[in-house]
């Protein structure tokens, strides 16, 4: 397997111990990297640990409060590995199955011709799942139980999501002038799918762990809507970043 994982953390380090961790089981070799947009502390340890690659992405921004996209870092990487399949997810995402890498990246791997956004059956965890992940010690049965508790997750965002590497590199990758969060990455999928790149749910299997999660209400003024106008001005501009040097990271 020529692929490499990105995850894309701000300060969730106990989530992205159990995200490795599931990795970790998945019994293939594919390169981890760990991209950390918040204060750089035990992250890079964590991921150390699990012998993935650390890059401290926040270095980047051009003061510690800014809002840059967050799709930002995935570009650095994407820009940067040699590997022909990109995984894009986050630390609080948990492969159920042994195999749930295998199965996502399938279609890709069997066809070298197909073009496709390969995603997986995932599940939005209340609760259940990490109560049962921390009190049964992956007793199979009652992390089943907890699954089906689990409400389904949009996957047409890029929570586990694989392509081809190419195909997010000829479309200059994430659109580096949106701020903060919302509406970046409906923009990046609606521009691989414009591009010619097939949605594909597979049968592979993944829970959104339990976590606090961003308030839109609490955003700072005006980004929110800067990030929609943006969206909606820019539909069915496919390719970003024109004249740009996008991706673009301090070496050294």
């Amino acid at each position: 397997m020529n692929a490499v994982i990105l995850l894309l953390i701000y300060h969730r380090n106990p989530l992205l111990e159990a995200g490795l961790a599931s990795i970790a089981k998945q019994g293939v070799q594919i390169e981890i990297w760990v991209l950390d947009e918040g204060e750089k502390g035990d992250a890079q340890q964590i991921a150390e640990r699990f012998d993935a690659r650390y890059l401290w992405t926040a270095r980047t921004k051009p003061r510690p409060d800014y809002w840059r996209v967050p799709g930002f870092a995935i570009n650095v990487a994407a820009k940067r590995t040699s590997a022909d399949l990109l995984i894009l997810s986050c630390p609080e995402i948990y492969h159920v199955q042994n195999d749930t890498l295998a199965r996502l990246v399938r279609p890709l791997e069997g066809d070298p011709e197909y073009r496709g956004i390969c995603t997986c059956d995932g599940r939005d965890d209340k609760g259940a799942y990490s109560r049962a992940l921390r009190e049964n010690a992956g007793d199979p049965i009652a992390l089943e139980a907890a699954w089906n508790e689990c409400p389904p997750l949009r996957m047409e965002l890029p929570f586990l999501m694989a392509m081809r590497r190419q195909e997010f590199v000829s479309i200059g990758g994430y659109d580096e002038d949106f701020t903060g969060q919302s509406f970046d990455d409906d923009d990046l999928v609606n521009r691989l799918r414009d591009n010619g790149c097939a949605l594909h749910k597979t049968d592979a299997q993944c829970v959104h762990l339990l976590h606090q999660r961003n308030d839109p209400s609490r955003m700072e003024a005006g980004r929110l809507e800067h990030n929609e106008k943006l969206y909606r001005e820019r539909r069915g501009q496919i390719v970003r970043n024109v004249g740009s040097d996008w991706g673009a990271w301090p070496d050294g």
